[in-house]
């Protein structure tokens, strides 16, 4: 049986009070000190449907506020840690599930002991109703210093990794191979961060019922700290235009402003309208940026850039990916509105803010999904698409331009950074013809710090949304142009050898039923071809030769591959906020076998289309967003 998902908020209250600063106010808010521990609780259940509660969250004061399943912003209750015991009383309610009209609302109350070696026992009950068992385990900051240090200086500092072929570095470590069972979560951060756009408000009558979304921005980790960029409804102004219900009939609903929408949709519901269902529908939005420990979750800094951006609700979200990337001890992140700012990454200081670097202007309630590329740092120097067809080279120090290359870029691509004899390249894919599903295509390679054009190549017809590259080698996945999801037959990987002078075909391989959205993955060895439903495929990345396939209907939008040590992860689905994944060995062995399927159990979430959230791969640690905060678990094998 499938456990119920359940993940609850981590906030401190004097960081409730700073992330909602005045108009036009930014703020930089790092944390005071205090006693921070790490709680996970599995919450045995007799009630209900759905299995057992995952109960998880992180303090300095021992109080952890539970947010309601409309916004991680509106607190509904709390439980506490007091020296040896625990006590809680909140609303039962899963995360992004309201209580329905006609339902009433039910608290948990749980009490429980806390063992000199953090070990967790109690019990919890449903109102009249018998709860169960409570076990688990609370953490101190040095336990967690002490069994989750990292000894190496991995990074994965850009959406595409520290190589920008979907690949960790290599550590020489030996990983699980029964996900489901052995990956250990080893903290759910201190900070809530809201989820990405998938299935919100793909109906607005889900205002009533889900969380507002925050965009879909992948996260990095750079320098020991994970890196996350989201926005916030903020303002008081609600957007213009009619709301539609696509759920409603023509003779219950005339389509009207939002306030209008939400008396009849709240009325039709039975449900009293909440500022948080009221928020989704605001015009303007903050850019908050937030770093946090990845040994121990806890918040670093957080910077909250007042109402800099607009909202972006629209169907399943529009501003679907605005990852930041980092690099010489800064992070670089853009939110939706087009306003970049460069970071200190030590202490979250601001250096530098740029207005108008988005080609996009989507106006609110657009429905436009193009925002979906991300910067990348190469050479020294920052690297910015536009969400149009220009990269901008800007000095990291700085904001200011460097230079500019109109034409160069793809609004669906994020660039891919070539090391070649201790420089560093930009390798960027840009449109030269056709249109969506027969597109026609080039890559450049740019030098970084002056945008001098090296060279450029002709790809194979209607590519994937960018290039790979490892070591001297890029890759790329197309199709000949359109098919169907049915009959991908002609899809194929193409190598080509990169010196400073040309890039030449190296090898093409045909990879049936390759998926025509992500790139591939490659740690040097091997190339992993993610299938859209039928196969996946294992390459030699010298030669091409096919190794092994995996036969699995494991394909969604979206859905991707990437690599950790001899293991490959396969991404189900990038849309539709379900992160499961299939599990295979990383070699012509192991590869054609599935090792496990792994549900993670957290509240999930995902971007929406075109451009997927990646979940960074450190040192046998993978980092996800969920539903409600960013999670971290090892995926060491335990000697």
């Amino acid at each position: 049986m499938r456990r119920f998902q359940w993940g609850l908020l981590v906030l401190m209250p004097f960081l409730l009070q700073a992330a909602e600063p005045a108009a036009g106010q930014d703020q930089t808010i790092v944390p005071p000190a205090g006693d921070y521990r790490v709680a996970d609780l599995l919450l045995k259940t007799t009630v209900g449907k759905g299995g057992d509660l995952w109960l998880r969250g992180a303090t300095r004061n021992g109080r952890i506020p539970v947010p309601s399943a409309l916004s991680v912003r509106d607190i509904v209750g709390e439980w506490v840690i007091e020296a040896g015991s625990m006590r809680g009383n909140f609303p039962l309610t899963g995360a992004g599930t309201a209580t329905r009209s006609g339902e009433p609302t039910k608290n948990i109350s749980l009490k429980a002991t806390i063992a000199a070696d953090g070990t967790v026992s109690g019990t919890w009950s449903v109102e009249d109703q018998p709860g169960g068992e409570i076990t688990g385990t609370v953490r101190t900051e040095a336990e967690l210093q002490k069994t989750n240090a990292f000894t190496t200086k991995s990074d994965w500092p850009c959406w595409s990794g520290p190589t920008t072929s979907m690949a960790a570095t290599p550590c020489g470590l030996k990983i699980v191979e029964d996900f489901h069972k052995d990956a250990r979560l080893v903290w759910r951060s201190e900070e809530l961060v809201p989820q990405g756009p998938g299935g919100s408000l793909n109906y607005p009558h889900l205002a009533l019922s889900s969380r507002t979304n925050g965009g879909g921005s992948s996260l990095i980790v750079a320098e020991g700290r994970v890196i996350v960029n989201y926005y916030q409804p903020a303002g008081d102004v609600m957007m213009a235009g009619p709301v539609y219900d696509r759920g409603a009939k023509p003779e219950e609903y005339t389509p009207g402003t939002p306030d209008e929408y939400l008396a009849y949709a709240s009325k039709k519901a039975g449900v009293e309208i909440s500022p948080y269902m009221r928020e989704k529908w605001l015009a303007k939005a903050d850019d908050v940026v937030v770093c946090m420990d990845a040994v121990t979750g806890k918040t670093l800094w957080k910077n909250v850039f007042a109402q800099k951006s607009m909202n972006q609700p629209s169907h399943k979200g529009g501003a679907v990916n605005n990852t930041p990337c980092a690099g010489g001890g800064r992070v670089f992140a853009m939110g939706p509105g087009g306003v970049l700012h460069g970071i200190e990454l030590a202490t979250g200081k601001v250096l530098w803010e740029r207005t108008g670097m988005s080609a996009e202007k989507v106006q609110p309630w657009s429905g436009a999904r193009n925002m979906c590329t991300a910067p990348i740092y190469a050479d020294g120097t920052l690297v910015l698409p536009d969400h149009g067809s220009t990269l901008t080279g800007i000095d990291p120090a700085t904001g200011k331009d460097l230079w500019q290359l109109k034409g160069k870029g793809y609004r669906f691509q994020v660039p891919a950074k070539w090391s070649h004899q201790g420089r560093e390249y930009v390798l960027s894919m840009f449109q030269t013809g056709g249109s969506k599903g027969a597109m026609n295509a080039s890559a450049a390679c740019i030098e970084a710090k002056t945008g001098k054009i090296l060279w450029e190549v002709v790809l194979p017809p209607n590519p994937s949304k960018g290039v790979i590259v490892h070591g001297d080698t890029m890759y790329v996945v197309s199709d000949d142009g359109f098919q169907s999801q049915q009959d991908r037959s002609k899809a194929k990987c193409t190598a080509f050898h990169l010196d400073l002078t040309k890039a030449e075909q190296l090898w093409q391989t045909a990879t049936p039923d390759a998926n025509e959205h992500p790139v591939a993955a490659c740690n040097g060895r091997y190339v992993v071809v993610k299938g859209s439903h039928k196969e996946s495929h294992l390459l030699d990345a010298a030669t091409g030769k096919l190794l092994a396939s995996y036969q699995g209907d494991t394909g969604g939008n979206e859905c991707h591959a990437a690599m950790i040590e001899d293991t490959v992860i396969l991404s189900r689905d990038g849309s539709h906020s379900h992160s499961d994944m299939d599990i295979l060995g990383g070699t012509p062995e192991t590869f054609g076998k599935l090792l496990c399927t792994w549900d993670q159990p957290h509240p999930q979430t995902t971007s929406y289309h075109n451009k997927y959230m990646t979940w960074p791969l450190v040192e046998g640690r993978i980092f996800m967003r969920g539903k409600d905060g960013v999670y971290c678990y090892d995926l060491r094998k335990t000697p």
